[in-house]
């Protein structure tokens, strides 16, 4: 499993570094060729993750979820106790407190690999980012807490790599920005299947969504026009690969349909 994980990124990087250094790409066989390989690695790397629920691992998946469930109804109870309130309200509160829980999980394990790999605090801006666009435009939604967290983290150890790349990132962000903006038009919202929107959720969502990627095309722009300190590129950059991993969120969710 490492070593999938360690290739995965290896080549997804590889790519990465290609689009980066060719200003221009006028062979359209080669852009062709690019995009195919690039969807593939990202094709691969859910596929990976919804595997961390099945086989050997599946044991791990359950455990990590029961912890968490067990944590939850202990807490609802007592909660519920204290205030005399009836069992429907306490199945309420167990699922809220499981949401909080994985939610903290997933904050915890970011926090943790932005100390183990550079900077205490890049996660967030990535987690800023990311977190207005997946609420409202939707995307890929893991099987259970426990790869949840794994793909968050997965896809927040392939934005690290990604980081390293010595590119000119006053454009990169503004093409991030627009084709966030692109793929919000086309998408947003993405729903997952046992949460369906009503029709009003729906077009706020995708009002919304649209609204975050305007602001985040301004943003892109006022840090290309101007002259930022360089203390605030590592900001910047995850920020907008928190952008770039929502919107390639709702992408993973076409290609999971497809599998």
């Amino acid at each position: 499993m490492a070593g999938l994980i360690i290739g995965s990124i290896h080549a997804d990087l590889n790519i990465m570094k290609l689009l980066f250094n060719c200003s221009i790409i006028t062979d359209r066989a080669v852009c062709g060729e690019i995009t195919t390989a690039y969807a593939n690695h990202f094709a691969i790397f859910f596929r990976m993750c919804d595997n961390l629920t099945k086989g050997r691992d599946k044991c791990r998946c359950k455990g990590a979820d029961a912890m968490i469930h067990s944590s939850a109804v202990r807490l609802a109870e007592r909660l519920t106790e204290r205030q005399g309130q009836s069992g429907r309200t306490t199945n309420v509160y167990i699922y809220g407190l499981e949401l909080i829980m994985s939610g903290l999980l997933n904050i915890f394990l970011l926090a943790f690999v932005s100390m183990l790999f550079m900077n205490g605090l890049i996660w967030f801006p990535f987690l800023l980012a990311f977190i207005p666009l997946r609420i409202t435009a939707g995307g890929y939604h893991a099987n259970s807490h426990f790869s949840c967290a794994a793909v968050g983290t997965l896809a927040f150890l392939l934005s690290i790599a990604i980081s390293s790349i010595d590119a000119n990132w006053s454009i990169t962000c503004i093409i991030i920005s627009f084709v966030s903006l692109g793929l919000i038009m086309k998408l947003s919202p993405v729903q997952a299947s046992n949460k369906p929107l009503r029709k009003e959720a729906i077009s706020k969502n995708r009002n919304v969504s649209i609204w975050i990627a305007l602001v985040n095309i301004a943003f892109a722009i006022v840090y290309y026009i101007c002259s930022s300190p360089d203390f605030l590129l590592g900001f910047i950059k995850f920020y907008f690969l928190g952008v770039s991993a929502a919107a390639f969120s709702m992408v993973a969710v076409q290609i999971q349909n497809f599998m």
